[in-house]
């Protein structure tokens, strides 16, 4: 079986086709400043979820770390799309 592994950033995902992934696996921030680094600020932007949604295939399996504590905002986030 043929497959291809992706290590990049999800925002905007150029180049992947609509619909075309079986998975995704990420560790987007978190939004608790962890060990006070700028990048962990914020919870990502929206669109991040809207783009892994638009190249994920129906069926697709979504693995997505998050903060315990703050897992509720992030689930949020992903209804919302």
């Amino acid at each position: 079986m043929d497959y291809q592994l992706h290590n990049r950033s999800c925002y905007g995902l150029p180049g992947l086709a609509d619909n075309s992934l079986h998975a995704l696996v990420t560790d987007p921030p978190y939004g608790i400043s962890f060990g006070g680094h700028y990048w962990d600020k914020d919870l990502p932007d929206p669109q991040i979820w809207a783009d892994a949604l638009r190249v994920l295939r129906p069926g697709a399996f979504g693995l997505v770390f998050s903060s315990v504590r703050l897992m509720h905002r992030l689930m949020v986030a992903l209804e919302d799309q």
